[in-house]
């Protein structure tokens, strides 16, 4: 297994009872759906039912863990990112429709990957970008 891979994986469900933040985007929608700390969250999806989940992203904050869910070739696909791997401080960026949220954060992870042009010695390269949870805008 690959270290890109060690700290991301598909899951076949999000657990239930966990405390997330984030957001679920309806194909049958104009905005997503925002989820706050203590709303309840429950994954209802059918990969038959329409509308299907275009985008989302949930952050579970105590378990420093974020969710991605996709809807592709008729599957739901689940990753799950364990974001104490992320050795930077998230990256906070302005949302759109996101409304009543106006910030949200993301935090990368770099794996170290052999680079032939460096005489093979390791060198980071971007492995994945995770959704962060909300943020309090930028003080200016």
């Amino acid at each position: 297994m690959s270290t890109e891979h060690k700290h991301r994986k598909i899951v076949s469900r999000i657990p239930a009872g966990n405390q997330y933040e984030g957001y679920v985007w309806m194909s049958d929608e104009q905005k997503p759906k925002v989820y706050h700390q203590g709303d309840a969250f429950t994954e209802d999806f059918s990969p038959d039912a329409t509308p299907f989940v275009v985008e989302g992203w949930l952050y579970d904050q105590a378990n420093d863990t974020s969710y991605a869910i996709r809807y592709l070739d008729g599957k739901y696909i689940r990753v799950k990112y364990d974001l104490s791997a992320a050795e930077q401080d998230a990256i906070t960026y302005q949302a759109h429709d996101l409304q009543p949220e106006t910030h949200f954060r993301v935090k990368e992870y770099w794996a170290p990957k052999p680079d032939p042009n460096c005489a093979g010695m390791d060198v980071l390269r971007h492995a994945w970008t995770a959704f962060a949870g909300f943020a309090n805008p930028p003080k200016k």
